[in-house]
């Protein structure tokens, strides 16, 4: 059968542009990228209440309860950082006016000889998943070892390690 895969007509996808047969699943046609799927087109909206009155409508806010703890492993250590919706992280100066530029403090753990920045990295949480970003801290930050551009979202997983100037944390959620 020269080296092709044969499928099952049933969950083959047809291309109804160049009668390609693409593997189950596949939104765009692997010979002539073509739209594939029931629904190929779209449609204008004049106004939101379009959506909303809609049955099928899904709109709304995640609930914090849904929210899963991060913790960070530092070494042997672990810190559980606050469930908000957005959590800073960096370290602490002894200043007069003792405001304190983020919300966690990684003095603790050795930050200011580890090249920590005061305000070095944000936590966002947009639905059900996690976002970092580097606030274009002097060391910089990386995410499994590759280095992040300031103030660029990337998505953070369990497990994920992060490394800020050169303290390493890993990510548990």
């Amino acid at each position: 059968m020269n080296g092709q895969t044969i499928m099952k007509e049933s969950s083959a996808i047809i291309c109804p542009q160049c009668e390609n047969v693409n593997r189950p699943g596949e939104l765009i046609c692997s010979r002539c990228k073509a739209l594939l799927g029931p629904s190929l087109t779209t449609m204008q909206l004049d106004n939101l209440d379009q959506i909303i009155s809609s049955p099928n409508a899904t709109i709304g806010k995640v609930s914090s309860a849904n929210w899963q703890p991060i913790t960070l492993e530092i070494g042997s250590q672990k810190t559980v950082l606050p469930e908000q919706e957005v959590v800073s992280l960096g370290r602490i100066v002894l200043s007069a006016d003792n405001e304190s530029p983020c919300d966690v403090d990684l003095t603790p753990f050795g930050a200011a000889e580890k090249g920590v920045s005061r305000k070095h990295l944000l936590l966002r949480r947009r639905n059900a998943l996690i976002y970092v970003s580097d606030l274009g801290s002097t060391n910089g930050t990386r995410l499994n070892g590759q280095r992040m551009l300031p103030n660029t979202e990337r998505i953070l997983r369990s497990g994920d390690e992060l490394q800020l100037g050169s303290l390493k944390a890993t990510v548990i959620y």
